[in-house]
């Protein structure tokens, strides 16, 4: 099952609950042999499926605790079928041999796709990166956030996360997830009395019109939503939350009132809007 964006709210409420009754099987996994590789333990909610990066070897190993619990059968997954976007594996527990050092991303894949991210909320949400890097396997998660915040709060303070990712995960966090839309004619008000520069005016007013075109549930003439400058986004550079952080900050920039003369709040608004609309367009590293 392949998410949309705006599934991903309701798809983290619904599944959340299936992983965390999940997780102690895999726990109890995490805990069988020695491994000689990092092995990654995953579940996949919608199918129900069981799947872990490890070798032929370890997959003979684990196989009969897997149908013990009742599960027919037990995948083996690459790294790259781990982070496939058309599914939802869900990392519930990692394993390394003794003495390896703990690895740079916990998570298998940059969150540009809502199954991806949904993936590490319901990881995040379980408590999985706790304790799993050899020291203390088993240590008990807390009770898991019961809201996206909480996980993205977990992800950025606890997983070990490339610099891409903890700077999606900000962009998220500032945004509104679902209801922020900027009101274009009022986006243009702002830029006018700001005495923006022709240039900066012309590729605002035409990001917002090109966003608003694009389908949304929520659509309204003369609107541009979040998702809508979320799919500008991921289009254009692959980056569906530049979108969500654009929508935020020109959300709150569209309201000003700002009176002639006013160089101060012309100047912050126009700071704001060179800042964040050519990260529609520009490709994070």
């Amino acid at each position: 099952m392949v998410l949309r964006w705006p599934d991903v709210p309701t798809a983290f409420d619904r599944l959340w609950p299936v992983c965390r009754r999940m997780q102690p099987m895999l726990r109890k996994l995490a805990s069988v042999g020695m491994p000689q590789e990092p092995v990654g333990y995953y579940f996949e909610p919608i199918r129900r499926q069981i799947g872990i990066t490890a070798s032929g070897a370890d997959l003979l190993l684990f196989e009969p605790l897997v149908k013990s619990a009742g599960y027919t059968s037990l995948q083996l997954l690459t790294p790259a079928e781990a982070a496939d976007p058309r599914y939802l594996w869900v990392k519930l527990a990692y394993r390394l041999p003794v003495g390896m050092s703990p690895p740079t991303d916990f998570l298998p894949a940059y969150p540009d796709s809502p199954n991806r991210l949904t993936g590490a909320l319901l990881s995040a949400a379980c408590g999985a990166a706790r304790g799993y890097y050899g020291r203390h396997d088993l240590a008990p998660a807390t009770r898991p956030p019961l809201t996206i915040k909480l996980a993205l709060d977990l992800l950025g303070n606890e997983f070990p996360l490339a610099g891409r990712y903890r700077r999606a995960l900000a962009r998220i966090k500032q945004a509104n997830w679902s209801n922020t839309a900027v009101n274009i004619d009022a986006m243009g008000r702002t830029l006018w009395n700001a005495q923006a520069s022709p240039q900066l005016t012309a590729t605002t007013m035409g990001t917002l019109y090109a966003a608003s075109q694009l389908p949304d549930p929520r659509a309204q003439p003369g609107i541009a939503t979040s998702h809508q400058l979320g799919q500008l986004a991921a289009g254009a550079v692959g980056d569906y939350t530049a979108g969500l952080l654009a929508a935020s900050a020109l959300n709150q920039v569209s309201d000003w009132n700002i009176p002639p003369h006013a160089a101060g709040a012309a100047t912050a608004a126009l700071g704001i809007v060179g800042s964040v609309v050519p990260r529609l367009f520009q490709r994070s590293n």
